[in-house]
């Protein structure tokens, strides 16, 4: 689910996004994997208490955190196993992320 600044009224680094994507998907903000690209998002999903995973193309800064970390959205596969339920998200080419 993508949220815009439009959707909010407040935008990062507070977490009314992370609040509203939860909120839509019937869920807990600690239950998202957010995918960023902005200093101040990264720091609003950390605080929220979400997984997150820096899009390093059009960052201008070196990150400490989070620990994972993608160039672009090229890096990702996203199946779903229909007998588990499970979402399965593959970044690079074989490294699986426990989701």
């Amino acid at each position: 689910m993508f949220i815009a600044e439009e959707d909010v009224a407040r935008r990062k680094p507070n977490l009314d996004g992370f609040q509203l994507v939860a909120q839509n998907l019937g869920n807990s903000v600690t239950a998202l994997i957010v995918f960023d690209d902005s200093p101040s998002g990264l720091e609003a999903g950390r605080r929220a208490g979400c997984r997150m995973i820096a899009i390093t193309a059009t960052l201008k800064e070196t990150l400490l955190e989070p620990k994972e970390w993608i160039e672009d959205f090229c890096a990702i596969q996203i199946e779903y196993d229909g007998v588990t339920r499970v979402f399965v998200l593959t970044v690079s080419s074989e490294r699986p992320l426990d989701i």
